[in-house]
């Protein structure tokens, strides 16, 4: 294991034992504790770990990172700054930085890493779409099963959805015109578990559930019986600054050769083109759809957008041996050696400019990017 020691700046907190919140950090403090690593230990690498979210770095943040580098470059020998978000392009800092943005280097951890079972070649036989809708309190997810329920399609899909200890938060809010009787049979159609064994913290059949699975383990073969994914991320929409919201949902659904339709902020299939990754709107019925998702006064309508994608695609997959469907099997290949190469360069680059090894890629996962796992 590398010498290391691992800080956390969150502007939420979590049961990590040296954690500070950027958005109220006390200098004083954090001068004292790197003092005291340092005693402690004179040739530790210091990893400080910030977790900018999406829409909350600005000139106030700068300045906060500014005054962290001071104390750094003035008592740590050997520091650097991890970037976990996906947005650390659009950042500048001063001193050590190592780029591991955080959701992608989580699916690339599981299953490059620690060699998760994955797909190996996309099977569009199926031609039916997948839906892993988590936890189902999110307007745009229990939106979009309700929208597939009603109108009799969910025979287009493969879907979990875990209403947990949920389900009187979810009948008030989404369902207030359904009886009592209508939204039991909702729920006994609706409320479905495929991607979580019996025993998993998460299982809807433990009298307590812990719910926040972050996505891994996961089943493969969820991936290889259907035909692409209807990816429920995390927000539906950013509220400023154009910055997108792409967790591992994405990447996971790219890393198992799925094409997708995307459900969540509009500014994430424009970043993913960016990054040079196939986003398969032009395939679609309504390509522009994912423009949709700028509000929740606009959530209806992006919704019967995905619907209506998501049954036209079905259709269209179901000859495999059209040039269509070759088209999707070269683009599903393209994103996922994309994704491969781009994660292998980020780890290379953050061994050479630490001087560490995978080891200390380990204990950033276990310790600082996915702490709600352990």
């Amino acid at each position: 294991m590398s010498d290391i020691t691992i800080l956390t700046l969150l502007s939420f907190q979590v049961d990590i034992s040296k954690e500070f919140s950027y958005r109220d950090i006390n200098i004083e403090k954090f001068e004292r504790t790197i003092s005291n690593i340092v005693a402690d230990n004179p040739n530790t690498t210091i990893l400080v770990c910030e977790m900018i979210e999406r829409n909350q770095y600005g000139e106030e943040e700068q300045n906060t990172f500014d005054r962290i580098f001071e104390v750094l470059d003035r008592l740590a020998p050997k520091y650097f700054l991890i970037i976990d978000n996906t947005m650390g392009h659009r950042t500048t800092f001063n001193g050590k930085v190592a780029y591991l943005p955080g959701c992608m280097m989580l699916a690339y951890y599981h299953i490059w890493m620690k060699k998760h079972p994955k797909v190996t070649e996309w099977n569009p036989t199926t031609n039916k779409g997948l839906m892993l809708l988590g936890k189902c309190k999110k307007f745009h997810r229990i939106g979009l099963l309700k929208k597939f329920y009603e109108a009799k399609l969910l025979n287009s899909i493969e879907w979990t959805a875990h209403f947990i200890n949920e389900r009187n938060i979810i009948k008030e809010r989404f369902f207030s015109e359904y009886t009592d009787q209508e939204f039991e049979e909702f729920s006994n159609q609706c409320n479905r578990t495929l991607d979580l064994p019996e025993g998993h913290p998460c299982h809807p059949t433990r009298e307590t559930q812990d719910f926040h699975h972050q996505g891994f383990p996961f089943d493969h073969t969820l991936y290889e019986q259907t035909a692409f994914s209807v990816i429920l991320e995390s927000e539906y929409f950013t509220s400023c600054n154009n910055i997108p919201a792409i967790s591992e949902k994405t990447w996971r659904a790219i890393a198992n050769k799925h094409p997708f339709i995307m459900v969540g902020s509009e500014y994430n299939v424009p970043e993913l083109k960016r990054m040079g990754f196939r986003t398969f709107e032009e395939h679609l019925a309504i390509p522009d759809y994912y423009s949709r998702f700028t509000s929740t006064k606009n959530m209806d309508t992006a919704l019967d957008c995905v619907v209506t994608n998501t049954v036209e695609f079905s259709k269209l997959l179901a000859d495999p041996s059209s040039s269509l469907v070759a088209k999707i099997k070269e683009d599903v290949d393209h994103n996922h050696n994309l994704f491969e190469s781009m994660m292998s360069k980020y780890v290379q680059d953050f061994i050479e400019k630490t001087k560490l090894d995978t080891s200390a890629i380990e204990h950033l996962m276990i310790y600082h990017l996915s702490p709600w796992c352990r």
